[in-house]
């Protein structure tokens, strides 16, 4: 059984491309791919999943005053530190994909970034 529920909305990622997933969502559409989720599966993590590119920290607010149950997991594009205190505002968990492979000392300044929003 699944404990998360996923919208991908980076087109491009691979990801997407293997799951032919619907990329092309409004702000509406993923609002209620979150509140459907969160109401009516009552999944406790919905993950918003833009695979390399960076989101947009609109969707991600707009789906974190939506929960009410789920924890918000946010994937996408983290470079540095701002960036990951961006997401950080509005999502509970923000996950650093290839930052990590990319540049690992920039990498771990984004976990001191989000302590930092979360205290």
């Amino acid at each position: 059984m699944s404990l998360a529920k996923y919208c991908i909305l980076n087109r491009d990622s691979s990801a997407a491309v293997r799951t032919n997933s619907d990329t092309a969502l409004d702000i509406d559409d993923v609002e209620a791919y979150a509140r459907f989720s969160d109401q009516v599966l009552r999944m406790p993590v919905f993950y918003l999943e833009y695979s390399g590119k960076y989101g947009d920290p609109k969707v991600v607010k707009k789906v974190s005053e939506t929960l009410e149950n789920a924890q918000l997991f946010y994937g996408g594009g983290i470079k540095t530190a701002d960036d990951a205190k961006e997401m950080a505002k509005y999502a509970d968990t923000v996950v650093v994909g290839n930052a990590i492979y990319e540049d690992k000392k920039t990498a771990l300044a984004t976990v001191q970034a989000v302590k930092e929003v979360k205290v």
